[in-house]
This record gives C-alpha cells, sequence and structure tokens, in this order.
C-alpha cells in the first residue's frame, strides 16, 4: 500500500505543477472560447484544484478494494458530468466548494473508520461528490459555446481516466489484505481528513 500512496503523491504532485502551467500557457489564461481551449480547460481543472485532486486519487484508490470498483469510479465519473450541466441549468448554489471540500473530509473519515470494503458508502458517496464536483467545475465554462462545452466536458473525462486508472491498476498490482495494509489504509484516511478539514476552512474564511 505504501506504493500506492507514494505514486498518488508522485501523481498529484506531476499533475498539480505541469497540466495548470500548460493549459494557461496554451489557452493565455483567458475564457475557453474555441474547442482546443475548452478541452485543455478541461484537463486542467480537475487539477487545478487540489480538492478535487484529493477526491478523485481517492475514488481510484478505493474502486482497486470494492466490489465492482470499476463502476463506482464511472458513476464518480458520470454524476460529474450531470453536475457541469446542473451548473449551467441552476448558476445559483450557496457554498459549493465548501460542500467539495466535506467531500474530501468524508472520504477521509470513511477510510479512518474502516469501511473500504462498504461499497454502498463508496457508491452514494462517489454519486453525491460527483455531482458536487462539477457543478464546481461548470463556473469556469458558463457561457461558453456548445463547442467549448463539450470538449471541456471531454476533457473532464479524459483526466478523470489519466488519475484514476493508473492510480486503481497500480493499487490492484500491490495490494495485499492484512492488518498492516488496513493501518496504511487509515492513515490514508487521515491524511486525507486532515486535507478535507483544511478545505473546508478555507472555504468558511474565503
Amino acid at each position: 500500500m505504501r506504493y500506492v500512496v507514494r505514486f498518488a503523491a508522485l501523481l498529484a504532485a506531476v499533475s498539480v505543477s505541469v497540466l495548470p502551467a500548460w493549459a494557461h500557457h496554451v489557452a493565455d489564461g483567458k475564457f475557453p472560447t474555441s474547442w482546443g481551449e475548452g478541452l485543455l480547460s478541461g484537463l486542467a481543472h480537475p487539477v487545478i484544484g487540489l480538492d478535487h485532486l484529493a477526491f478523485i486519487i481517492v475514488v481510484g484508490l478505493v474502486s482497486a478494494f470494492i466490489r465492482d470498483g470499476l463502476r463506482v469510479a464511472v458513476s464518480f465519473g458520470a454524476a460529474l458530468l450531470v453536475g457541469v450541466l446542473l451548473s449551467l441549468a441552476k448558476p445559483a448554489m450557496p457554498w459549493v466548494e465548501g460542500l467539495v471540500a466535506c467531500t474530501v473530509l468524508s472520504a477521509g473519515i470513511a477510510l479512518v473508520m474502516e469501511k473500504i470494503g462498504s461499497v454502498a458508502i463508496w457508491r452514494s458517496l462517489a454519486v453525491g461528490a460527483g455531482l458536487l464536483h462539477g457543478y464546481a467545475l461548470g463556473g469556469p465554462i458558463a457561457g461558453a459555446s456548445t463547442g467549448a462545452l463539450a470538449f471541456y466536458m471531454l476533457g473532464l473525462a479524459a483526466a478523470l481516466a489519466l488519475i484514476m486508472l493508473p492510480v486503481r491498476t497500480f493499487a490492484e498490482l500491490t495490494l495485499v489484505e492484512d492488518r498492516a495494509e488496513q493501518l496504511k489504509l487509515q492513515a490514508t484516511g487521515g491524511a486525507v481528513a486532515a486535507l478535507g478539514l483544511f478545505f473546508v476552512a478555507s472555504a468558511m474564511t474565503a
């Protein structure tokens, strides 16, 4: 499991440092107006926000441990895309970033409480969190053309796959089911929960 945690940390570091800068350079930091800018914006936004990135990594990790884990990951992705569309139709949800932060906190608590094997918990969390994360991610594309919006969503879907699938695969290759591994998962959950608390506090003071 230590390899999974290291891999996730490395992936997060590379994504945060490289992809946002790349997208900013190509789109020159402007509102996406073309399909290319929409695609790059969709690829970048899930990793620009550490709260989004943290939850996506957790979903990829958890999907390797639970029955129908791939379906849970797909459910999260589908709900996220629906959330984007909802944000365009109903753009008035208050404190959505705070609610997104709460999903990270909830995921960490679930890991600490050893709920890694509960399909019902993770399926519900994946769908609910997906809608909230998608709603928050819909803001940067509000008012864009249909083409830019379509490629933004395509970029989002690609970003999710590029993050979750390698994490899931790496977890499956290194998975050892024993008490020591459970303790490491709990420790990981503690770190995620602490990160979630930081995000919640940041949202409250914003």
